[in-house]
């Protein structure tokens, strides 16, 4: 369990009810991005009790966290207050996180947008002026793939992007099969097919990442790929 005096609040409102949990800031935010509660529980909670108000030490009676919850587990109920309440961060936890989400920011537009213009992905100090601009509001308790659309169309009258897929078409000796399908497992697999010492796929991929495929699909196969 995390040190009380180190745990922040993780809050609840709706239909009036009012609870709170007192959770490790981290574990927490890790949970809103999609880690399983399940595996970090032990190290999530500063105590077990429900509260209505815990700077006050007001607990929540178990008819209320019951009537409310339907039950009086501690795991699906932290699960939902984290996941559908508020993670009150202190201020340096605000700024590193708010320092992460601009970097994953800048490294999604460049590996997924291009611009539509030169057909190539936007350097990242271009990327970044444009988000000076614009100054782009986030949250740092939510993942990015929450707020990626909102950042996008609030930066696209100053930096044009377009996030157009296209398929592309790759052959490599039969040799290096294994390694390229293998660094190609995270694109959509369009197409596979054996043809006689050799492997021809096509995989859909973002215009931004063509360039990087490319390269990295060319150094396995020691220049010997063939693209269309």
């Amino acid at each position: 369990m995390v040190n009380v005096d180190k745990a922040i609040i993780a809050s609840y409102d709706v239909k009036g009810k009012h609870f709170e949990i007192l959770v490790d800031a981290d574990i927490a935010l890790e949970i809103r991005e999609g880690k399983p509660i399940e595996q970090v529980i032990s190290s999530l909670l500063a105590s077990e009790d429900i509260y209505k108000d815990s700077n006050k030490g007001e607990r929540a009676s178990p008819k209320e966290v019951f009537d409310f919850f339907g039950t009086e587990e501690i795991l699906p109920i932290a699960k939902e207050i984290i996941l559908e309440g508020r993670v009150e961060l202190t201020t340096e936890q605000k700024r590193k996180k708010m320092e992460q989400l601009r970097k994953e920011i800048v490294l999604y537009i460049s590996k997924n947008a291009v611009s539509p213009l030169t057909k190539t992905p936007h350097p990242p100090q271009r990327i970044e002026l444009a988000l000076d601009q614009v100054r782009i509001s986030l949250d740092p308790t939510k993942p990015l793939k929450k707020q990626i659309d909102a950042v996008i169309e609030k930066i696209k009258p100053i930096l044009p992007l377009s996030f157009d897929q296209e398929v592309l078409g790759i052959s490599v000796p039969i040799n290096y099969a294994n390694k390229v399908l293998g660094y190609l497992g995270k694109f959509e697999l369009v197409e596979k097919k054996w043809v006689g010492t050799g492997l021809q796929v096509k995989i859909k991929l973002s215009s931004g990442m063509k360039q990087e495929v490319v390269s990295n699909v060319y150094s396995i196969t020691s220049g010997q790929a063939v693209f269309e």
